[in-house]
């Protein structure tokens, strides 16, 4: 079992689609890829998923390029800074190659899905999103325990100069 079927419960995914039809597909299989107990939010347009965004932290946030108000790539842009822990994942039917190096330098977008995708695709693609939301995560809390410990042995090692120094003073 992987860690991505073991956490399930733990995983919240942010679906901005406006075409119902499609939105069905894509949360059919999610439900299917990841159980019932993932929390899922859809919403239809940019703002609505900006205001999605402030409500809860989202592990992946799934985007139809073309939106209703606020396209997808601005929605990105937007995302990194609001949430900078969740994966974005770009839903398109075909992206110039403007579009993508847009979507990945400014909104860094972790891949884009071009339609037709099958469900084995969609399947890989949320996986290793996840995972890698996953991996950047325990990385941070990683790195945020290293340097908890380099302060406290940076302040251990201040303390016995300052007491090295008493005890030749006091000689």
């Amino acid at each position: 079992m992987d860690a991505l079927t073991e956490t399930h419960d733990d995983v919240a995914v942010l679906l901005v689609e406006p075409d119902t039809g499609e939105a069905n597909r894509v949360l059919t299989r999610l439900r299917a890829l990841l159980g019932e107990g993932m929390k899922l939010v859809h919403v239809q347009g940019g703002e609505s998923a900006m205001e999605a965004m402030e409500a809860r932290e989202f592990h992946l946030v799934l985007s139809e390029l073309d939106l209703p108000g606020m396209g997808g790539i601005d929605l990105f842009q937007s995302a990194r800074f609001q949430q900078p822990d969740a994966v974005r994942v770009l839903l398109a039917d075909a992206v110039d190659e403007n579009a993508a190096i847009d979507a990945i330098n400014s909104g860094g977008v972790y891949r884009i899905l071009t339609r037709p995708w099958d469900e084995g695709e969609l399947d890989q693609c949320v996986r290793t999103a996840l995972d890698w939301g996953e991996h950047g995560r325990t990385m941070r809390r990683l790195l945020g325990e290293q340097r908890q410990t380099h302060r406290a042995l940076a302040a251990s090692l201040s303390r016995m100069e300052r007491a090295q120094r008493q005890s030749v003073h006091v000689e």
